[in-house]
């Protein structure tokens, strides 16, 4: 009896292991897909050999390696001692699947908790709606900027772009500090402020060959807003004469 009941524990606890298994490898497969800094992936690959050393906790101590040692000698007179209490089957199968229970839980909230905060901190979150009522452009000097898209997320706005050069050298839109989507009501949105969140420039080469681009800016529209201006006051390119600045104005934006 004995015997049967540490096999089904043991395989409960195979069961378990299995899962906070999976869990940690899909967990670590989506902070690759999201970008996020080597450091968390190493600390959910530690919280996963932690849970191991839990589950290890969690065997009674029949069901642990034992050292060999010499068996007890009968003294004539003594009763033998009685053998250890183990639990029956309903109470370690019981917890057996509590424990499988908690592991699949916290598996499901941890995969939940790291998709929103690695859409956070990256900017990789999914577009809840398109604002965009028809595209606009700008040009200064030889560059051409066209905005294609824009589209909100639960915490940041994405502007498509997409760029020409037609003069002789590259040119270099530098975005963070060089960035504005100026608001008809007088608001502004500026490129995300977390390191990992959206580019940081685009290079657009020379020879008429187009760039597209999306930039991430911190915050939503209003609902109300229908209008906006995209300036970047960024611009860079190694020759004389190349404007610093450029506008992409009457924006027309699709009220929410």
């Amino acid at each position: 009896m004995g015997g049967s009941v540490s096999k089904v524990r043991m395989f409960w606890f195979a069961v378990a292991a299995l899962v906070l298994s999976t869990t940690v490898t899909f967990l670590v497969d989506v902070l690759k897909q999201y970008k996020v800094p080597p450091a968390v992936t190493v600390g959910v690959t530690l919280l996963g050999g932690l849970g191991a050393i839990a589950l290890d906790l969690l065997k009674s101590p029949g069901e642990r390696p034992r050292a060999v040692g010499r068996a007890p000698v009968p003294v004539p007179g003594v009763p033998p001692a009685p053998p250890p209490h183990r639990p029956g089957r309903l109470r370690g199968l019981g917890w057996a699947l509590v424990v499988l229970l908690v592991l699949a839980a916290t598996g499901y909230a941890a995969v939940l908790g790291v998709q929103w905060a690695a859409g956070w901190l990256t900017g990789n979150e999914k577009i809840r709606a398109e604002r965009l009522v028809a595209t606009a452009a700008g040009t200064a000097g030889p560059l051409r900027v066209e905005v294609t898209g824009v589209g909100v997320t639960r915490h940041y706005t994405k502007i498509r772009v997409r760029a020409v050069n037609t003069g002789d050298v590259p040119v270099t839109i530098h975005l963070f500090g060089g960035c504005q989507f100026v608001l008809a009501g007088g608001s502004t949105l500026k490129p995300a402020s977390m390191p990992a969140a959206g580019d940081l420039e685009i290079n657009v080469p020379a020879g008429s060959i187009p760039v597209t681009a999306t930039i991430t800016l911190s915050g939503n529209p209003p609902p109300e807003a229908t209008t906006a201006t995209l300036s970047l006051t960024g611009l860079f390119a190694p020759t004389v004469g190349m404007p610093q600045a450029l506008q992409v104005k009457g924006v027309r934006l699709r009220a929410e």
